[in-house]
């Protein structure tokens, strides 16, 4: 799993598995003992402790591979290409081919009962541009991706596809300016 500036590996049901510090292999190697987990993080920071690597991987992209003990044989590799700040990439399921993003990060655990996603949508296209205007004017959403829905909220809250009929709150009109003036009128505004 690539998440960050982390990497996390899960070895095979009948061996170990050894990842090499740097571009070169190294003696100094880490076991992952069978169906083991263990997480490694990528950014370049060997001098914080021994499971930070001496190289970092970009956020655009590249290739990534693990050795066998004589570090000649190539046990997993993967090409990845751009990734998403604060998500997940890794396997969909352990030990199979498919690559997924996870809405959560599984450090040390499967990813077996993860929530997986085969792709990212692009972002909505707006028919005006943000910013301030004289005019009212009709806003228009597009979805960029196929497929895609897209959910908005009018208060700021969080969008929420199992509330589709909003919320209502209720709000003051009339604030007090001093403490002894009574509250104005309650009002209730559906969002």
């Amino acid at each position: 799993m690539v998440s960050g500036d982390s990497v996390g590996l899960l070895s095979g049901k009948n061996g170990w598995l050894y990842l090499p510090f740097g571009p070169s292999v190294s003696t100094s190697l880490h076991i992952i003992p069978a169906q083991g987990y263990i997480v490694f993080y990528a950014d370049g920071l060997s001098h914080l402790g021994p499971r930070h690597l001496n190289f970092s991987l970009s956020a655009t992209g590249e290739f990534i591979s693990l050795y066998g003990r004589d570090g000649q044989t190539v046990i997993d590799s993967l090409s990845f290409g751009s990734q998403v700040s604060d998500v997940s990439f890794g396997r969909e399921f352990d030990g199979y081919s498919n690559w997924v993003f996870f809405s959560a990060p599984t450090p040390r655990a499967s990813n077996n009962t993860a929530e997986s996603f085969t792709g990212k949508s692009d972002p909505p296209v707006f028919s005006h541009k943000g910013g301030f205007y004289k005019e009212t004017f009709h806003l228009v959403l597009f979805a960029a991706s196929p497929g895609a829905s897209i959910y908005y909220t009018l208060d700021g809250s969080e969008p929420d596809p199992d509330n589709l009929g909003g919320t209502t709150y209720y709000y003051k009109n009339n604030y007090p300016r001093h403490p002894e003036t009574p509250f104005g009128e309650l009002m209730l505004k559906s969002a």
